[in-house]
C-alpha cells in the first residue's frame, strides 16, 4: 500500500493533486493521462527519411495512433467502467495521451496504471503573443511594407510562388472566413459534406468542412487574433491592401482560445491527419503557467517525424526577466529546438518541428524589448531551477543544459520578423494594426508556403536551414539569444530550397518476366523508369534517384538510376538497366508507394507516386429495375400473409392515400417492383401478418472490391406504433450473417429512397447478398412493403497473375565479379551474366550479401535484375567490405 501511495503520489502533478483535495464530492475535473510509451525520435526519423513528405506523414499518423490504441487499451477500458463519473474524453495520439474530465476517485484509478507516465491538470493558460493596436479600414489596394521589406513581393514577381497548394494550419482563435481577402483561401474538407449535421468523415466531429474549435467544439469561432494572423500568412489584397506573405495559400481554422494544453495538441493533431503542410501558432504557455515541457516537447518530436514545420510566437515577455528569468523567458512551445542545428549551436541534442519567432519593431528596425530572449534550457528543472516544478523533465529531453550558466543551454529565438507596427486583416471585412510575437510568426509561416510551392518535397530541416542561414544577422555576429539568426529574408530562402528536379511520370516494362500489359500484377518482374523535369536554365550534370518503398509485396532490386544530363527547362528519364522490382503473388490490389530521393550536386530532392497492383474496374451488372426477377427470391419467413411477390402493384387506398403503392418507380416503360400482398381493395386483407416475410437478392461481389455504393427505393407503410417494422440488411458471407442498414418503424409517406456507402459498414467481398424485411408484430395491423430500382455501383481490381515458368536453376556467377565506385562514392559492383547451357537457364535475379571479412558472416545487403547493382547503403571507406553475387531464376539459386 504504501508503494502504491509514492506511485500515485509521482503520477500526479502537485496541482492537481490541491486541485482534487479542494473539489468537492462529484467534482469532475480537467486532466490529461500521459502513457510511459512514446518512440524513440531517432529511429522514427530514420524511418520516414527516404519517404516523400505526404507519404512521411501518413506514416507517422498511422504509427501514432495504433501506438496509442495498443498502449491506452485499459485506460480507455477503466474509462468505459467508469463512464458515468467521466466526460469530454479525448484522444491525444499525438503526446500518446488522453484528455478528460473525471472525478476524483476515477483520477486516481488512472494513475495507479503502471503504464501511465503522468496525470496532469489541464489548467495552464495558453497566452496570444500579441494584440490589436488601434486602426482600422485601409482602403488603398498596396502591399504592406512589413511584406514587401521581407522579400515576399520580389517572391511573387520573380520565380512566381504565391503558395499556390499549401495548407497552413492556422492554430489561434478562428478567423474571419467572410474577409474578402481570407474568403478563398479558406480549407474545404473533402471527406465532409457542409451543414449536414453528420459526421461524414469518422473523425468524431459533425461538420468540420473547414477546421475546428476546440474549445467550442463545433466550428470555429470569429477571433480577431485569429483572423489577424490568417491575414499576415495569407491576405491578398481583395478588400484594398495585401496583408499575406502568400497570398494564395490555403487556410485550416483551428481554435485553442481557450486555457487547456490538450486542445493545442488535439489541434495539431488534427493538423496532421488532415494534411497540413505547415502549422503557424501565435499562442504559447508562459514560465507562470508550470507547463510540462515534456508534453510539449512530445507533441513537437511527432509534428517534425511528419514532415510539418511549425512556427511559433517566442512569447512577449522579454521585459519582464524577474517573473518570466532566464533560461525559461521563451515560452512553450517555441522552446523547443528547431528542426536543424545552427552551427553556433555547441551543443547538440534532439530535434523537433520548431521555429521561434523574435518580434522586430517595424519602425525602430530593432528586436522590440518586449519579444522573449533566450536561452532556453532542457535539463532537470528541480536541479536547476525549481525544486518543487510539479512535472519532472524527462531523461530524453535534458539535452540542451544551462545549469545556472554554465552551460549555453540551446540559442533562442532562431529567427526573428517584423512583429510590433505591422498591419493585419481584423473581422468586418477592415484592416488594424497588429504587434507582438504573435505578428512575426505568420510571416515566417507565410514565408514557409512560398518555400512549400517551390519545392513541395522540402523537409523541415531543409526548410529550418534555408531561413536561418539566408536570414539578414542583427545584433551580436552569428545566431545569438535576442535575433536568432537574423531578419527574414524570404526570397533568398526560396531560391535556396527552390527544386531544380521534379519527378514528372514512369512507365513499366513487364515484358520479359511478366504479362506484358505494362503495369503490375502479382508474381511479375518489372523494370520502372523515371522521367524527371528540369526548373532550371542551365543542364544538370551527374542526376541519380534512389527508389523506396514501405508496401508490403513490393520488393525493389535496383534501387539506383543514373540520369543522362537533363537538358534546361527540358525533361528525360532514368538510363538503362533502370529500376527493377518484384510483385509478391500475394499483393493484388495493394496501392504500391514508391518514394525517389534524387541527389546532385550538393542537392537533394524527394518526391513519391503511386500506382495500384492490378486493373481497376467497374463492377458491372449490379442494376436491379425488377422488371425481370435477375436472381431475386421471395421467402414467406414466419408471416402468415403478405409475401414478396414481383408484380405491377396495384395500390389499395387508404385513409390519405395507400396502404401500397399504385405504381413503381422504374421510368416508362418500367411498372413491376416487389411488394407485399398488393390489390384486394381491403388494406387489412393482404398485407403482411403475424410475422416477418423476406425478399433476398441475388449473391453478388467481386474480389478486391475497392468502393462499392448502394441505392434503393422503398415504401414502407404501417397503421399503427407497435413493433412492426421494415429492415434493410447485407451479408458479405452469403447470408450467413447480417449487418443492418436501415429500419423503420414509421411510414415513408409514399415511395423513398434510401442510399449508403457499403465500404463504411463492412469488408467487402465475392459473396455478398441484400435482405429485405417486412415484420407485423402480431396484432393485425396494416404492414405493406415495396422494393424497386436497386443499385449498387463500386470498382474491384482484376490481377492477371503471373508464374514464372519452370526453368533449371542457373550456373554461378563465377570469379567475375568487379567493384567501381561512382561520382557520389557508392560501391558499384558489374560482373559476366553467367552461360546459359543445356542444364542450366537465364538468370533473372541476383543476390548480392555483404560482409567485412571474407570468411562472413553474410549479410543481404540488396538484390539486382541487372548485371550492375550499387550499394546505396556503404559508401566507400577504410572499413573492409566484400561482396558475394548469388544467381538466381524459377529453378532456385546458384
Amino acid at each position: 500500500m504504501i508503494a502504491a501511495s509514492i506511485l500515485l503520489a509521482a503520477a500526479l502533478s502537485p496541482d492537481l493533486r490541491a486541485a482534487m483535495d479542494a473539489a468537492v464530492p462529484g467534482e469532475r475535473l480537467p486532466v490529461v493521462v500521459l502513457m510511459d510509451e512514446f518512440p524513440d525520435q531517432e529511429a522514427l526519423l530514420n524511418e520516414v527519411r527516404p519517404m516523400s513528405r505526404a507519404r512521411r506523414r501518413q506514416h507517422v499518423v498511422s504509427t501514432m495512433t495504433a501506438l496509442a490504441a495498443r498502449s491506452q487499451r485499459r485506460v480507455r477500458a477503466l474509462l468505459a467502467e467508469e463512464a458515468d463519473v467521466v466526460d469530454d474524453v479525448r484522444v491525444l495520439w499525438g503526446v500518446n495521451g488522453v484528455a478528460l474530465r473525471a472525478t476524483r476517485a476515477a483520477i486516481e484509478r488512472l494513475a495507479a496504471l503502471p503504464e501511465v507516465r503522468g496525470v496532469l491538470h489541464d489548467r495552464a493558460p495558453a497566452h496570444a503573443d500579441g494584440g490589436v493596436e488601434a486602426g482600422g479600414a485601409n482602403p488603398e489596394a498596396t502591399v504592406t511594407s512589413d511584406v514587401i521589406a521581407h522579400g515576399a513581393k520580389q517572391v511573387w514577381d520573380g520565380p512566381g510562388y504565391t503558395g499556390v497548394g499549401v495548407l497552413v494550419a492556422v492554430i489561434d482563435t478562428g478567423f474571419d472566413r467572410t474577409h474578402p481577402d481570407l474568403a478563398d483561401h479558406v480549407w474545404s474538407n473533402p471527406l465532409e459534406i457542409a451543414g449536414n449535421a453528420l459526421d461524414d468523415d469518422g473523425n468524431g466531429l459533425v461538420d468540420d468542412s473547414w477546421g475546428w474549435d476546440f474549445c467550442a467544439n463545433g466550428q470555429p469561432v470569429v477571433g480577431t487574433h485569429g483572423t489577424q494572423v490568417a491575414g499576415q500568412v495569407a491576405g491578398d489584397g481583395t478588400n484594398g491592401t495585401v496583408t499575406g506573405m502568400a497570398p494564395d495559400a490555403t487556410l485550416m481554422s483551428l481554435g485553442i482560445d481557450c486555457d487547456t494544453p490538450s486542445r493545442a495538441w488535439q489541434a495539431s493533431d488534427y493538423a496532421l491527419a488532415h494534411g497540413a503542410d505547415v502549422i503557424t501558432q501565435s499562442y504559447s504557455w508562459w514560465w507562470t503557467d508550470r507547463p510540462d515541457y515534456g508534453a510539449f516537447r512530445r507533441q513537437t518530436d511527432v509534428e517534425l517525424a511528419a514532415g510539418v514545420l511549425h512556427a511559433n510566437s517566442a512569447g512577449n515577455n522579454g521585459g519582464d526577466l524577474l517573473n518570466y528569468p532566464l533560461p525559461y523567458n521563451i515560452s512553450t512551445p517555441a522552446n523547443c529546438p528547431a528542426p536543424w542545428i545552427h552551427p553556433d549551436q555547441t551543443i547538440v541534442g534532439g530535434l523537433s518541428s520548431i521555429l521561434a519567432v523574435g518580434d522586430i519593431h517595424r519602425g525602430t528596425d530593432v528586436i522590440a524589448s518586449s519579444s522573449s530572449r533566450g536561452p532556453s534550457a532542457w535539463e532537470d528543472i528541480r536541479v536547476y531551477t525549481e525544486p518543487v516544478y510539479p512535472y519532472p523533465m524527462p531523461l530524453e529531453y535534458q539535452d540542451y543544459p544551462y545549469q545556472n550558466g554554465a552551460q549555453p543551454g540551446l540559442i533562442k529565438p532562431d529567427l526573428s520578423a517584423y512583429g510590433s507596427g505591422t498591419t493585419s486583416t481584423c473581422p468586418g471585412a477592415s484592416y488594424c494594426n497588429f504587434s507582438g510575437t504573435s505578428s512575426a510568426t505568420p510571416h515566417v509561416s507565410g514565408a514557409v508556403a512560398l518555400m512549400l510551392q517551390a519545392n513541395p518535397e522540402a523537409a523541415p530541416a531543409e526548410l529550418a536551414r534555408a531561413l536561418m542561414t539566408t536570414a539578414t544577422d542583427r545584433g551580436a555576429p552569428g545566431k545569438d539569444n535576442v535575433y536568432g539568426a537574423g531578419f527574414l529574408e524570404a526570397f533568398a530562402a526560396v531560391l535556396q530550397v527552390e527544386s531544380g528536379v521534379v519527378y514528372v511520370g514512369h512507365a513499366f516494362d513487364d515484358t520479359a518476366l511478366g504479362n506484358g500489359d505494362l503495369g503490375l500484377d502479382p508474381g511479375e518482374q518489372v523494370v520502372l523508369s523515371v522521367t524527371a523535369e528540369s526548373r532550371t536554365d542551365a543542364p544538370i550534370e551527374g542526376l541519380q534517384a534512389i527508389l523506396s518503398t514501405t508496401t508490403p509485396g513490393i520488393t525493389i532490386h535496383d534501387r539506383l538510376a543514373y540520369f543522362p544530363t537533363l537538358p534546361a527547362r527540358g525533361v528525360a528519364p532514368t538510363l538503362a538497366p533502370h529500376f527493377s522490382l518484384t510483385i509478391d503473388p500475394s499483393a493484388c490490389s495493394a496501392v504500391a508507394v514508391f518514394d525517389l530521393e534524387f541527389r546532385y550536386g550538393a542537392a537533394v530532392r524527394r518526391s513519391s507516386f503511386s500506382v495500384r497492383v492490378g486493373d481497376e474496374l467497374p463492377l458491372t451488372g449490379l442494376d436491379w429495375d425488377m422488371e425481370t426477377a435477375a436472381g431475386w427470391t421471395a421467402d414467406p419467413g414466419t408471416a402468415t400473409r403478405g409475401t414478396f411477390t414481383r408484380e405491377d402493384p396495384v395500390g389499395v387506398a387508404v385513409t390519405g392515400g395507400f396502404s401500397n403503392p399504385e405504381n413503381d418507380t422504374t421510368p416508362d416503360p418500367g411498372v413491376a417492383c416487389w411488394v407485399t400482398g398488393s390489390g384486394g381493395g381491403n388494406p387489412n386483407g393482404n398485407d403482411v401478418d403475424a410475422g416477418a416475410t423476406y425478399l433476398h437478392s441475388p449473391t453478388f461481389g467481386a474480389p478486391f472490391i475497392q468502393t462499392l455504393s448502394l441505392r434503393y427505393d422503398r415504401w414502407y407503410y404501417d397503421d399503427s406504433s407497435s413493433s412492426d417494422a421494415f429492415k434493410a440488411e447485407i451479408s458479405n458471407d452469403g447470408g450467413s450473417t447480417w449487418t443492418l442498414l436501415e429500419q423503420r418503424v414509421s411510414p415513408t409517406g409514399g415511395w423513398g429512397s434510401f442510399s449508403v456507402d457499403l465500404m463504411t459498414l463492412l469488408p467487402p467481398s465475392a459473396s455478398m447478398r441484400l435482405r429485405f424485411t417486412a415484420t407485423d408484430g402480431g396484432t393485425d395491423n396494416v404492414v405493406e412493403a415495396a422494393v424497386d430500382e436497386v443499385h449498387l455501383a463500386g470498382t474491384w481490381v482484376d490481377c492477371q497473375s503471373y508464374t514464372p515458368p519452370a526453368v533449371p536453376r542457373p550456373n554461378p556467377v563465377g570469379n567475375t565479379v568487379r567493384v567501381d565506385k561512382d561520382a557520389a562514392g557508392h560501391v558499384v559492383l558489374a560482373w559476366t551474366a553467367p552461360p546459359v547451357d543445356a542444364g542450366h537457364g537465364a538468370a533473372t535475379l541476383y543476390r548480392i550479401a555483404r560482409a567485412t571479412t571474407p570468411q562472413g558472416p553474410w549479410t543481404e545487403a540488396g538484390s539486382a535484375a541487372s548485371t550492375r547493382w550499387v550499394d546505396v547503403d556503404a559508401l566507400l571507406s577504410a572499413v573492409p567490405h566484400h561482396y558475394r553475387v548469388a544467381a538466381e531464376n524459377a529453378g532456385g539459386t546458384e
